[in-house]
């Protein structure tokens, strides 16, 4: 699984005080809340998205299949940094 944690962006203060109108990676939330998919906790400054949460995958960080950098997703399944990574890792270059 490409994305390990469940845990998003530092956000001090209250839940009230930090409600949000994008997910981490730059995609819209329909409702201005933290999350489309449950309702996450702040433990110790941190988002916590419910373990079962659909939504969970665009506050997490991934790693490139192909060249290891650190990414945010487009969507739910990349697994590469870029389309130049993406091809090279099919053609074996």
């Amino acid at each position: 699984m490409p994305g390990s944690s469940i845990y998003a962006r530092l956000c001090p203060g209250s839940k009230e005080e930090n409600m949000r109108t994008h997910y981490t990676n730059g995609n819209a939330l329909k409702y201005a809340k933290l999350c489309d998919g449950c309702d996450p906790h702040i433990v110790d400054g941190l988002y916590q998205h419910d373990p079962e949460c659909v939504c969970s995958w665009q506050d997490d960080r991934y790693f490139c299949v192909n060249c290891g950098t650190e990414f945010m997703p487009d969507n739910r399944y990349d697994e590469h940094c870029s389309g130049e990574c993406e091809t090279q890792y099919y053609e074996g270059g």
